[in-house]
């Protein structure tokens, strides 16, 4: 029986050491914000409309960081997807207020001071540099790319997210939690943990079949 690949956008948004988190309420893990590329949409687009339709944000879509695929089984039905996923920016990240929260906190209450991923918070590894100019960039996208370095953060600051679904709900997340924050997939995990300073990147989490003998 043939079974469909999914192509998910997902975007990486780094703020003060943490990333932008979305959590499934009612099953409990976190994964990159984003979701499905529709037909004869760019992958891009479909990122940035995810991102109004789930969290009313308005982002601008940089360059390719990397591309994954993995499979897991959902409701008894096996999945195969790859996943885009991109660096984003946002206005909101640079300008100059920090709300932190973990899920099911008002992170309207948490400030850089105290919050889990403010200026007080244990060192995270190191991600990727996104803050390099590239050659061209799609219009409305961001110019922004990965370069050869490597920092703990884009020089932005948090700001609240509002869900505009009730099933998921949005957090920022230390990059040293993400094992604790039941983020998924694991080997996008990894990677974000790992900082990887060269891309894009191809990843696979599938046990490939052998191939068949040549004819």
């Amino acid at each position: 029986m043939a079974h469909e690949i999914e192509i998910v956008s997902r975007g990486v948004l780094i703020a003060e050491g943490c990333v932008l988190l979305c959590r499934n309420k009612k099953h409990g893990h976190s994964y990159l914000p984003g979701g499905h590329v529709d037909p004869f949409e760019t992958a891009s687009h479909a990122l940035a409309r995810e991102m109004i339709e789930e969290a009313a944000l308005s982002i601008r879509v940089g360059g390719l960081l990397l591309a994954s695929e993995n499979s897991f089984v959902q409701n008894g039905k096996p999945r195969h997807e790859i996943n885009l996923v991109f660096h984003v920016e946002h206005p909101h990240s640079h300008a100059g207020t920090s709300h932190a929260a973990t899920p099911g906190e008002d992170s309207s209450s948490v400030t850089r001071e105290h919050g889990a991923c403010g200026a007080d918070s244990a060192p995270s590894p190191m991600v990727p540099d996104h803050r390099h100019t590239a050659a061209s960039a799609e219009p409305g996208q961001a110019s922004a790319r990965v370069g050869s370095g490597k920092t703990k953060s884009d020089g932005g600051s948090m700001f609240h997210v509002e869900p505009q679904e009730a099933h998921i709900e949005f957090w920022w997340c230390p990059l040293s939690d993400l094992a604790k924050a039941g983020f998924v997939p694991e080997s996008l995990r990894l990677w974000l943990e790992s900082g990887p300073s060269d891309g894009p990147t191809w990843l696979s989490a599938l046990e490939a079949p052998p191939l068949p003998e040549p004819a």
